[in-house]
């Protein structure tokens, strides 16, 4: 009775880290189309050349 009711924890534990698994994924899936999108919106952005340093370092702020 122990041992099935065991198995029986196990079983669901490993459906629920299933199901966790798909969503995780789906979640790396969308985050990933996302940082692309972002990374694609701000590309239309340039620095000048001698004040990347700067700029970077006033943005921070």
């Amino acid at each position: 009775a122990q041992i099935g009711e065991a198995v029986q924890s196990m079983d669901q534990a490993t459906q629920q880290n299933a199901a966790l698994v798909e969503e995780m994924a789906a979640a790396a899936t969308s985050l990933n189309s996302q940082a692309q999108d972002l990374v694609q919106a701000v590309s239309i952005f340039r620095l000048q050349s001698g004040n990347t340093a700067l700029a970077l370092t006033h943005n921070a702020r």
